[in-house]
Parts: structure tokens; C-alpha cells; sequence
């Protein structure tokens, strides 16, 4: 599923919808799938599909630049912080289970 904008503003969907309340449930997940990514959803029976799972960007590979400050120098990294099955995580669910929104890695 893809919805426009940013992290902060796909959770404000996910959360909100078009401005009406929309019930929400935090929930520790699995994932069980990268290559299509799905999570396993502690207390659920089924595995949730990618289509229907938005992922922070700090959870994926992405690029960024950097400048240092005694050079100047500008570069440019690619930060790889992607999720890996077996990975515990913090989910919003919305819409009554069928979107989730993985916020971040669980450290337990």
C-alpha cells in the first residue's frame, strides 16, 4: 500500500485517516519475510503481507549526505539499517488490524 508524504505524515494517516478516528492498537510483531516483507503480529493467527505493512525509512536502506565541517567536504553514505527476519518489532495497527505500521525495532 502506498501512502503519500513521510514517515510522520503516513502515520497520521495510518492513526487518523481523513481526519476522523480511526481505533489503533500498539502491538510487538515478528518479521517472518523481507523479500516481500511480512510480519507475524504477537496474539495473531495470520502473517501480514507487505501490501498492507508502511515501514519508518529508518528501518530500510536509504542515503544520506553528509558534510564535514573541517573539509567541507560533502558525501554522500548509504546508511543499510534494514529489517531482517526474526527482527522483534513495535507495530501501530489501524483500520482493525489491516494496516500496520512498523514504528521501530524492539529491544527486549
Amino acid at each position: 500500500m502506498t501512502v503519500p508524504g513521510n514517515g510522520s505524515s503516513q502515520l497520521f494517516h495510518a492513526l487518523f485517516g481523513s481526519m476522523s478516528v480511526v481505533p489503533t492498537t500498539f502491538k510487538l510483531g515478528t518479521v517472518v519475510t523481507v523479500a516481500p516483507l511480512s510480519a507475524q503480529l504477537d496474539g495473531e493467527s495470520i502473517v501480514t503481507p507487505d501490501p498492507f505493512i508502511i515501514v519508518d525509512e529508518q528501518l530500510t536502506k536509504y542515503n544520506v549526505r553528509l558534510r564535514n565541517l573541517d573539509s567541507g567536504v560533502t558525501e554522500n553514505y548509504e546508511i543499510d539499517n534494514s529489517l531482517k527476519v526474526g527482527d522483534r518489532v513495535i507495530t501501530v495497527t489501524a483500520n482493525d488490524g489491516q494496516l500496520v505500521y512498523i514504528l521501530g525495532r524492539a529491544i527486549i
